[in-house]
């Protein structure tokens, strides 16, 4: 609880390392400063395991593609497409 009460004080002013030179916010750059990471664990383990996903669906594409061969392969091999 203390570190959630801890989070809701933080103060904008003290975000300022994670802006870039566009004046954009950078979350990943946030969370990933020691001192941060320090002060709230548990919301910089949440935070990477949120913003560390893939911008696109190749990989999950990619699985789709390869577990449809791999099933395919498997029907062939055992008779199943003949049916």
């Amino acid at each position: 609880m203390k570190e959630i009460n801890d989070f809701a004080l933080l103060v904008k002013a003290n975000w300022q390392f994670a802006v870039d030179d566009t004046k954009q916010f950078r979350p990943l750059v946030f969370w990933v400063n020691a001192g941060i990471i320090a002060h709230f664990p548990i919301h910089s383990t949440a935070a990477h395991s949120h913003f560390s996903g893939l911008a696109s669906e190749a990989n999950c594409e990619r699985t789709f593609s390869y577990s449809g061969r791999v099933l395919s392969d498997f029907c062939k091999w055992t008779g199943l497409l003949e049916q």
